[in-house]
């Protein structure tokens, strides 16, 4: 066998198991958007780059057939390509995104071992789809003293906040209804850019027939963030937003401050957003 023919055996050989490892991880484990969201870019890249481009390029470099001990070395190649491959498919597995919470005002992706699972409820919130998350409501405890309590882990003890606190979560679709109540009016989006305004109106447009009332949440990620569009009414989850809402509050501002008359006017947060925008919303960010 040619160095040329080996090198190419070997590339098919590794791009084919590389392909098949990155289908379960995109469709899979990170169904678009989680991928982007969580930001796991790194390790997919560093597989890619040890299975199908070193690996197959030391074998051009010291195939030569007849060669003394080429039978050993290609065997280290493989077996460096093989530990690397399970070591960032098991750190990718163990980081995908398991619950999708929603915690007063937001959507958080939270992975397993963030959490204390022993301290959830509901057998709903225990059992993973094979794709996409599992969907949590997040609440805060209705008792005085009990929120009292948690506020004082959270400030003063260090303890995890809400949305990785289990023993506070329940299953979404119990409480769906109150997701909108921070959430802005989708309509508003089309007053921003072109680009944002277009997103927006073709997701009006998709959904006005069956879904009257239309508005989004912010989903907060590791290194990107989203928007969630929600009925509504009935706080039905329906599909991601490719913007990131807390970075369209900081250019609205922008627009506000450039186009003062006076730069140093201090105007007020309610009066620099359109209707639709929750005052919440606002004063949280």
């Amino acid at each position: 066998m040619s160095r040329l023919r080996a090198f190419l055996v070997h590339l098919s050989l590794s791009a084919t198991v590389v392909g098949c490892v990155f289908a379960v991880i995109f469709f899979l484990w990170y169904p678009r958007p989680y991928f982007e969201v969580v930001g796991a870019w790194y390790l997919v890249r560093l597989l890619f780059i040890v299975n199908v481009i070193l690996g197959p390029l030391l074998t051009l470099i010291i195939f030569n057939a007849g060669k003394p001990g080429l039978k050993f070395d290609l065997t280290v190649i493989a077996l460096i390509q093989v530990a690397a491959l399970a070591y960032g498919t098991t750190v990718i597995y163990q980081d995908r995104p398991y619950y999708l919470v929603f915690s007063v005002d937001r959507f958080e992706v939270v992975v397993k071992q963030d959490v204390d699972v022993t301290q959830i409820k509901y057998d709903a919130l225990k059992e993973k789809p094979w794709i996409g998350t599992v969907k949590v409501f997040a609440r805060l405890p209705d008792d005085p003293a009990a929120l009292s309590k948690f506020t004082e882990e959270v400030v003063f003890e260090g303890k995890p906040d809400l949305e990785r606190r289990p023993e506070f979560w329940h299953p979404y679709a119990d409480y769906a209804r109150d997701a909108p109540a921070q959430a802005v009016r989708l309509e508003v989006l089309l007053r921003d850019d072109e680009d944002v305004a277009a997103r927006a109106s073709r997701i009006i447009e998709k959904h006005q027939d069956d879904h009257a009332r239309l508005g989004y949440v912010p989903l907060l990620g590791r290194t990107s963030n989203f928007a969630i569009v929600l009925d509504m009414d009935t706080g039905e989850q329906l599909e991601v937003l490719d913007i990131d809402p807390y970075q369209l509050i900081i250019d609205r501002q922008a627009r506000t401050f450039s186009a003062r008359k006076n730069p140093l006017e201090i105007v007020p947060l309610e009066q620099q957003f359109p209707a639709g925008v929750p005052a919440v919303f606002l004063y949280t960010f």
